[in-house]
């Protein structure tokens, strides 16, 4: 009786200790999100996706798209963050996510999340030219092998 017991009692706590620990993760990952400066970037990203709706549906008046924007800039962090949750968990645990999140709040951690939307844009580029650089390279040797 007593083991039924320890079991009944662990069964009914367990739902909540998961529970907490998943309340955990996601705000680990929304303080993640702010301190990598990933949330900033959110937020710049939300007026040029509303812009292109805009112009695809130009009927809809201006006064429902600045609305639209006020909501979504208020709700995107904390939506994204929980549908992100489970691909960071699948790779990091709660100790690892600390442990980013503490470099993100030291000065190098601070500079990365500030130059980071320029140094992906420069990557970007860098990565457009070396995919065009290597189509040309393999363009050329299918020419010199008689495949064209």
């Amino acid at each position: 009786m007593k083991k039924l017991l320890i079991v009944f009692c662990l069964y009914l706590g367990l739902p909540g200790f998961v529970a907490a620990q998943s309340n955990d993760y996601l705000k680990s990952v929304e303080e993640l999100l702010s301190v990598s400066g990933s949330g900033a970037v959110l937020q710049k990203i939300i007026p040029s996706m509303l812009s292109m709706l805009k112009e695809q549906i130009p009927i809809i008046p201006d006064a429902y798209w600045n609305e639209l924007e006020q909501e979504i800039t208020k709700t995107a962090p904390a939506e994204l963050a929980i549908m992100i949750v489970p691909v960071y968990r699948k790779y990091l645990s709660q100790e690892e996510l600390n442990e980013i999140i503490a470099f993100y709040k030291t000065p190098a951690g601070q500079k990365l999340a500030t130059v980071s939307p320029q140094i992906s844009a420069e990557l970007l580029s860098v990565g457009q030219q070396w995919g065009l650089q290597l189509s040309q390279k393999v363009l050329k040797q299918l020419q010199e092998k008689g495949y064209f």
